[in-house]
């Protein structure tokens, strides 16, 4: 795998705040991503799932400094989140390890209603919506390079799904995600738009977001 692209660090040496009021601010969907960044951050690693075929998937990243063409896994399932919540996810993922000082991508795009999506077009919404149903999907797009590293969670977007059957999900996305500072440094996009297509099979979750 490998990606081609250019990525414009902030220097202004913004640090993360990891606190009670974004884990509120955001839900029980983002309390889920302070966690995982937190492990991100100490430099813990987890270890590749063990299916062989773990479906792929090409996306454009675009973006103030932002401007990359990445590529990667994608697998599906159901995931506990760390509020004990379960939630269907698709997960495409580039990098084998998740460490602050690896570069990695990851998009996730999930929902709280268990039911494998059927074909058809679906808003991805807004994390912070007071709106959201079981039904609503939401996204977050993480990427790591050097010492940056950065959440953009849903401001808009559509995830569109064409075949779907118990071996395997494919269909293409487009979203538009919103920095959030407080999980982010070295990254001066406010928002970065990610647009891919995506073959997806059963596989295990490695990280929620």
């Amino acid at each position: 795998m490998s990606d081609e692209g250019t990525f414009a660090p902030r220097r202004d040496g913004a640090a993360i705040e990891m606190t009670d009021a974004v884990a509120r601010r955001w839900s029980v969907r983002a309390a889920t991503v302070v966690t995982a960044m937190g492990l991100l951050a100490c430099g813990e690693t987890t270890s590749d799932p063990v299916p062989e075929d773990r479906g792929f998937y090409n996306a454009q990243v675009s973006g103030e400094g932002i401007g990359a063409t990445i590529s990667g896994n994608a697998v599906f399932g159901t995931v506990e989140n760390t509020s004990g919540v379960i939630e269907w996810t698709l997960f495409l993922w580039r990098g084998d390890h998740f460490t602050i000082f690896n570069q990695f991508n990851v998009i996730t795009l999930f929902r709280e209603n268990l039911d494998r999506p059927e074909p058809g077009t679906y808003a991805l919404n807004d994390v912070a919506s007071d709106s959201l149903t079981a039904d609503d999907f939401v996204a977050a797009y993480a990427l790591s390079f050097a010492a940056a590293y950065g959440v953009f969670f849903t401001g808009s977007g559509t995830l569109t799904v064409e075949t779907s059957t118990a071996e395997e999900i494919s269909g293409s996305f487009q979203l538009t995600g919103v920095l959030d500072e407080s999980l982010s440094i070295d990254i001066v996009a406010p928002t970065a738009t990610v647009t891919g297509t995506f073959r997806a099979v059963p596989g295990t979750i490695l990280a929620t977001f």
